[in-house]
Formats: C-alpha cells, sequence, structure tokens
C-alpha cells in the first residue's frame, strides 16, 4: 500500500506497508488535517480498488502509525478537506484525536453530519473523534469537573463487560442523555460515570474517547484497529 503523510501544506512522506491480519492485501491512503490553530485529519484507506476515508484532529503520529502497522496506506490532508469527496473514493473514515472544545469545530461537525445521512461504510473515532461523531449524530457535549489525565484511566466495555486501563487527555465528555435513540453508549469510565465510546446501532460508526494508539506499557486496545481494519475490508468486499 501507498502512505502519504502531510504534516502542513507542502510536506508529504511516502512509504509502504501490507496489512496480513485482515487476509487480502491493503492498500489505504489515510488523510488528515492541520493548520496553526486546529488540527483536523480526514483519511482514506484503499484495499484492493477500494478505500477509506477518515478525519481526525490534531494529527497522531501513533493513530497514523497504528494503521501503518497493519498496511495502511495513510495520506493527511488539511482540516477543512472536502471530506464528502475523499469519503466516495474511500472504504473508511478516521476522525482522530485534538484538544479543546469540540463544539469549536462546528465546520468539521458539519461535514460529518453529512456524511452520516448517507456514508454506510465504517467511521471510527479517536478522542475527540468521539465527541465530533457524537455532536455529528445529533449529541451534546459538556465540560468536565475534572478532565480526565494520564495513562491508567479505567473503562468498561459495555457490550462485553470487559475492562480495560486507558490513557485520555481530555476535558470534555459526550452527555449519554442527549445520544439519539439510533446511538448508543458503548464504554463508560468507571471512575466518574461519564462516557468513554459511542456506537450506531444500525451502521459501522463508532468511536472511544480514550487512545487506542497509546503505549503507555500495555497495548489493550489495539485491538480497536484490528476491528475498524476488518469491518472496512468486510464492506469493501460486498
Amino acid at each position: 500500500g501507498t502512505i502519504s503523510l502531510a504534516s502542513g501544506a507542502n510536506e508529504r512522506i511516502r512509504c509502504r506497508a501490507k496489512y496480513a491480519p485482515i487476509g487480502p492485501t491493503m492498500e489505504m491512503s489515510l488523510t488528515c488535517a492541520s493548520d496553526a490553530y486546529k488540527f483536523n485529519l480526514a483519511a482514506s484507506v484503499r484495499s484492493e480498488g477500494s478505500a477509506i476515508s477518515g478525519s481526525w484532529s490534531e494529527a497522531s503520529r501513533n493513530i497514523s502509525g497504528s494503521l501503518l502497522g497493519r498496511g495502511a496506506s495513510v495520506l493527511r490532508a488539511p482540516w477543512h478537506a472536502d471530506l464528502a469527496a475523499l469519503a466516495g473514493q474511500s472504504d473508511g473514515i478516521l476522525i482522530g484525536n485534538g484538544p479543546g472544545d469540540p463544539k469549536d469545530l462546528a465546520p468539521l461537525i458539519g461535514q460529518v453530519r453529512s456524511l452520516l445521512a448517507s456514508y454506510r461504510k465504517p467511521i471510527f473515532g479517536v478522542c475527540l473523534g468521539n465527541q465530533i461523531l457524537a455532536l455529528a449524530a445529533g449529541a451534546d457535549t459538556y465540560k468536565l469537573p475534572y478532565g480526565h489525565r494520564g495513562v491508567n484511566q479505567p473503562v468498561q466495555d459495555l457490550l462485553t463487560r470487559r475492562c480495560y486501563v486507558t490513557s485520555q487527555n481530555h476535558g470534555y465528555a459526550v452527555r449519554d442523555q442527549s445520544l439519539p435513540r439510533d446511538w448508543e453508549p458503548w464504554f463508560v469510565n468507571i471512575n466518574d460515570g461519564s462516557n468513554e465510546g459511542i456506537r450506531s446501532r444500525h451502521h459501522p460508526h463508532f468511536s472511544v474517547q480514550f487512545h487506542p494508539e497509546a503505549s503507555p506499557g500495555p497495548q489493550d486496545t489495539g485491538f480497536l484497529f484490528d476491528d475498524f481494519l476488518r469491518r472496512v475490508v468486510s464492506v469493501a468486499q460486498r
């Protein structure tokens, strides 16, 4: 696969990789976005003629590295990139991490909201991406009394009831009660009961508030990238 990473308007890096765990050879492109004040990434991933499109804020090398290590070809583009155009050529979307109040990113929220109306391929949000996806779906966010900082934040998967120790660095959270009926909480913070992830009940759209790409020691939740890419391949092969 081919990956293109842009940390600014004039810088691009290319490399090659294959993602054996999924099965078929993957060629993926990831698009990210950034300017001097906000960093929003959009991604597009290809799998033998099919592609994934993603969007996230404040580029994380570990996120792109997690995809690259699984054979993804990553292209990062500016935060104001046309996500609809990228999505049309992609098999999935990744909305990444970034700082501050998610409501300050109204243009990105609007683009994601438009995609949700018709996009039926996988969308995966990480950290701020969880809040962006929630706001785009019609939910609300709020400022936490005490932000989640550190590498030992415990969360629970509400589907499997398994618990994980995660890395987190955020001051806002999704308000569970505001989620539309076709969305549901996915993970919960064991310390304060706040939201740590959401899922669509009907489409492969989901996100987590913590950092599965972080490696503070254990890599407990790295499997989420595997799950995302398996969904991408599954949808692309239909």
